[in-house]
């Protein structure tokens, strides 16, 4: 008699990616940022940057004892005091001496507390303090697409390892297991089927453009299977495929029934290279060409952040006018595709500077990789 398979109750489902500290954004976050030359400490939390409220007060007013200051103001705005532990919180802040727990508060949290100080520099400081949370907006795309690459690495690893499982119980078609698992986790839609619905190249790979839930969904999904196929009392290739398709099939139930969306409806995103430039160089731009499974070419346009309505329905009709060696996918700046060419476009330095002057806002399209 075979072992009872683990289930998702036991645990299995894989920790949230530490954030890593050896990035530049990771030795950032254990630097205070200056207003005046007046250090305001910070902590990452829940996507966003948390300022010491003490450090905000100080930076406002100038004065030596916050505290007693923020006693005060509290005393004096009863609505202030009223909500101030809905957006104040007690978090572990980096300092130069380690960890400390401090009051904290994000962006709105500050706002609402300085409108309650009456000080010349509550103006300058709010100025300065909008422009952070541009920064943090910013941190926090970024700090996504380090758990997305984090999630992509391991699933890899996992796959690897489900490999070396499989291959112990006797299974010698690993695609077909693959493909297999695969239908279960995507409600037995194909690889390519799924790559149509989602919007994707058929020459990417699917955890490619995985969004970090999906990817931490596939790699317990892998965790799973491998654990039933490691507790096989009998080796066989039958067997062990029907059991990869069982555990990716429980986790997209569970997906459902947790999360309340099916794997397959979960949006595409860009490739992580690409989804960088786009934060880095949000007003340009980017394409990227790559070959279809039949081999022609796929030309991916990522219009930037600010596009309008009518520059975006412009690139679609100069697609359409186009005709030539390449198939076309637009997506907006949330990731979702706008339309994709069924016919082939041109991809000529004309049809690039056309495209270039109907979305043009700061900068020049970016070139084609070839």
């Amino acid at each position: 008699m075979s072992k009872p398979r683990p289930t998702i109750a036991e645990n299995n489902i894989p920790d949230k990616v530490a954030f890593d500290k050896k990035t530049a954004k990771g030795n950032m976050q254990n630097m205070p940022i200056q207003f005046e030359k007046i250090n305001i400490r910070r902590a990452w939390h829940h996507g966003e940057w948390w300022f010491v409220v003490e450090d905000i007060v100080s930076a406002v007013t100038q004065s030596k004892d916050p505290k007693s200051y923020l006693n005060k103001i509290k005393q004096r705005d009863p609505d202030l005091s009223k909500g101030y532990g809905q957006f104040v919180h007690t978090l572990d802040v980096p300092t130069t001496g380690g960890k400390q727990k401090m009051s904290c508060s994000n962006l709105a949290g500050c706002f609402r507390i300085i409108q309650s100080i009456r000080s010349a520099k509550a103006e300058p400081f709010k100025i300065w303090l909008a422009e952070r949370g541009a920064e943090s907006i910013k941190d926090a795309k970024i700090h996504y697409l380090d758990e997305r690459e984090k999630y992509a690495q391991r699933l890899k690893e996992e796959n690897h390892m489900l490999a070396g499982a499989a291959k112990g119980k006797g299974v010698k078609n690993f695609a077909t297991f693959v493909d297999v698992g695969n239908r279960g986790f995507y409600n037995k839609l194909t690889t390519n089927q799924l790559k149509d619905k989602k919007g994707i190249p058929r020459a990417a790979t699917i955890p490619s453009r995985l969004g970090r839930d999906e990817l931490a969904a596939q790699e317990f999904a892998k965790i799973l299977s491998r654990r039933s196929i490691e507790s096989m009392d009998k080796s066989g290739e039958r067997a062990a495929t029907l059991l990869n398709y069982e555990a990716h099939k429980q986790v997209r139930e569970d997906l459902i029934k947790y999360g309340g969306v099916a794997p397959e409806d979960m949006p595409a995103e860009p490739d992580i290279s690409i989804a960088r430039k786009l934060i880095e160089e949000p007003h340009i731009a980017q394409c990227i060409a790559t070959q279809s499974a039949n081999g022609g070419k796929v030309l991916e346009i990522y219009l930037p952040s600010g596009v309008t309505e009518e520059q975006e329905a412009k690139a679609i009709q100069l697609m359409r006018d186009n005709t030539g060696e390449a198939s076309v996918l637009i997506y907006r700046p949330d990731g979702r595709v706008v339309t994709s060419s069924k016919t082939h476009v041109s991809t000529g330095l004309k049809f690039k500077k056309e495209l270039s002057k109907i979305l043009s806002i700061d900068a020049d399209i970016k070139a084609i990789k070839k």
